[in-house]
């Protein structure tokens, strides 16, 4: 139904200024003004409305919900001024009717454009804040000024391009589930653990769960594990940096009277007493993250961490402090892997933290927190994702938040600006992820990966290289690597083997895989391209046996079959029974066989497999010329992806 503009009877009109007024007059002229008052923000006075675009600017605005309109009649803007926003919006029991990434202030200094393009730049996580004088608002047309500024919009800021953790909510989409989980353990006192790749998103997630302790009235204390001056101290050493910060956020002296004693004999009793002491004021419970966790872990850790000792003991006191004060502090630990967690023993030692932590993985966004995203940011910079396209989008990146950030950001820089808003297809997408460079992406996604776990990246390749052999003796060694890996979201399970996420993924495991050593010459590829053959082989003989059978009957399969061959592979199995030439021991058709079987019914091949008939004639012919292995010769780079591209297509079809 169309939105009319006009002012609803709950509008205030006696509060604003003068001039206030008449802006506001002129909003309803192409906004439905739903609501107007007054707030006061740290002693200061601010005035404001909630506009919904009418059916007059609405196809030019990100979308139809309400926005706030911000008025603050002071000469000289303050950033602390923004608050106001949040504080009014939280007045809106429905949080979806409010926009809370688009928004409009009207201010009084003249400088507000510049001081507020120099906060954007300072502080990405901002809301999209379109700055207006009250002169502009007040000598122009206010629909078209709102319309062109909102385009202006669209160059200024790319929302989709953020690489750094999310510090505010504003852009922060998906995980709902996970934060509501963790959110619940810290209200208990529980610890947490949370696990996944580089650019999954780990520090966001503390980040926002540092905002919900702060809303539910803890204390939250990050530590940076990969920091030097983490690493480099020793584990009492580390309870002392912890315990200092633990009694600064309460508000409590530091001096050495105060924080005690910190030597190895000391330290628990010293660290116990600081968490004691800060709960005494004001009954807060201490939340203490430890980010990138593997820096301190065994095996991974650096230095004398790696060992074992240091992380034996600074991990038995944590545990035994919050066993016996349970209620007053948790901790949470964050990583690529979760081997702190996992290992048995620590330095010959039980690992205190064995089964003691709930432990969470970071895969992809959902595809529905993928379409909310998508929709949003694009809205936002003039891109109005269709369903399909995040389809399209979702399918391909695998729901990657990062990943698909930087893929929407590409299509954003290709776009041109004029004409916005404008619809984003499949096709935007497709070009932009054929366009886009991914490799230093992957590179850094997967850093830690090969750097600190190289077995669970040669399980990935192996993965991506089709080998299920192989794929098996990684799972066999230690299931472990296969559930880091699924818990990751780069792998699914596929008929009891592992199959990556993502076909950009695959593409670069298996350019890697040389380079890496898993596959360290041409013999590898051989056997590769041959174990692969053979299975599509042994499914693609049961297919045609089925179809011939299906057509003629089983007493007339034999002879259906040496029709479709050429005389001199039809004399070689002149004698051979319908057992013998699909013989599992000893079976006598060759691949080409295959093909001159299937060749008079390309088109009922094609409906069975789903792929083009002249795409799949080419395909079978491809792997049958290709015999690199058979003939030893060299195997290129582009011969060999195409191989294997052919095989994963035939045998995902049938």
């Amino acid at each position: 139904m169309a939105t009319n503009p006009g002012l609803h009877a709950n509008v205030r009109m006696d509060v604003f200024s003068y001039e206030e007024r008449r802006i506001v007059e002129e909003l309803a002229r192409f906004f439905y003004i739903t609501t107007g008052n007054e707030e006061t923000v740290s002693g200061s006075r601010y005035t404001y409305v909630a506009a919904r675009p009418s059916h007059l600017v609405e196809h030019a605005l990100p979308n139809a919900r309400e926005f706030l309109v911000l008025f603050a009649d002071y000469e000289n803007f303050e950033a602390r001024t923004l608050q106001a926003f949040d504080q009014i919006s939280n007045y809106f029991a429905d949080h979806l009717r409010i926009n809370r990434h688009f928004r409009i202030l009207a201010s009084t200094d003249p400088g507000i454009t510049d001081k507020m393009r120099k906060i954007c730049a300072d502080e990405p996580d901002i809301p999209v804040t379109l700055p207006f004088t009250y002169n502009v608002m007040l000598s122009k047309n206010v629909g078209p000024l709102i319309i062109d500024a909102t385009r202006e919009n669209y160059f200024f800021r790319d929302l989709f391009s953020q690489r750094d953790p999310l510090r505010e909510s504003t852009y922060f989409f998906g995980r709902t589930q996970l934060l509501a989980a963790m959110r619940d353990r810290m209200a208990r006192t529980e610890n947490s653990g949370v696990f996944g790749l580089r650019k999954s998103g780990k520090t966001s997630i503390l980040l926002a769960c540092e905002r919900l302790a702060k809303t539910d009235g803890h204390r939250f204390i990050h530590v940076d594990c990969q920091s030097a001056s983490t690493t480099a101290a020793r584990w009492n050493e580390l309870l002392r940096a912890l315990a200092i910060e633990v009694r600064k956020a309460a508000g409590l002296a530091v001096t050495p009277v105060q924080l005690g004693e910190f030597s190895p004999t000391e330290a628990s009793k010293s660290f116990e007493k600081a968490i004691a002491d800060a709960y005494s004021q004001g009954k807060k419970k201490t939340i203490i993250a430890f980010d990138e966790v593997e820096h301190i872990s065994p095996q991974t850790g650096v230095g004398h961490w790696r060992s074992g000792e240091d992380t034996l003991l600074f991990w038995q006191t944590v545990r035994s402090i919050h066993q016996r004060m349970g209620s007053r502090m948790s901790f949470i630990v964050a990583g690529t892997n979760p081997i702190i967690t996992e290992c048995r023993e620590i330095y010959g030692s039980d690992n205190p933290l064995l089964a003691y932590i709930a432990v969470e993985y970071l895969p992809g966004l959902t595809d529905d927190e993928t379409q909310q995203m998508c929709q949003s940011l694009g809205g936002l910079m003039g891109m109005n994702f269709t369903v399909e396209a995040v389809a399209f989008l979702y399918a391909s990146m695998g729901g990657h938040a990062f990943l698909t950030r930087q893929i929407a950001s590409h299509i954003h820089r290709n776009l041109p600006f004029e004409g916005r808003p404008v619809e984003i297809t499949p096709d935007h997408v497709e070009a932009a992820i054929q366009s886009f460079d991914f490799k230093p992406l992957f590179d850094d996604v997967l850093a830690a990966l090969k750097a600190r776990f190289p077995d669970e990246f040669q399980l990935l390749q192996w993965s991506a290289l089709g080998d299920h052999d192989k794929v098996q003796e990684f799972i066999d060694l230690d299931p472990a690597y296969a559930t880091h890996l699924i818990g990751y979201g780069l792998v699914r399970q596929v008929a009891g083997s592992l199959a990556p996420r993502m076909r950009l993924v695959t593409d670069y495991l298996r350019s890697t895989a040389k380079v890496s050593g898993v596959i360290k010459n041409d013999g590898d590829r051989w056997a590769v391209i041959a174990k692969r053959r053979g299975e599509l082989e042994i499914e693609l003989r049961s297919a045609v046996r089925s179809r011939i059978i299906d057509g003629v009957g089983k007493s007339q399969a034999s002879d259906e079959i040496r029709k479709r061959m050429n005389r001199t592979r039809a004399d070689q199995i002149a004698d051979c029974s319908l057992e013998d030439i699909f013989s599992a021991s000893d079976c006598r058709l060759y691949f080409s066989d295959l093909i001159s079987i299937m060749d008079p019914e390309w088109s009922y091949w094609e409906r069975r497999l789903g792929i083009d008939a002249s795409e799949l004639k080419r395909m079978m012919i491809a792997i049958n010329q290709l015999r690199y292995d058979a003939h030893a010769k060299v195997v290129s780079d582009s011969d060999f992806d195409l191989l294997l591209d052919y095989l994963d297509s035939l045998q995902a079809a049938l």
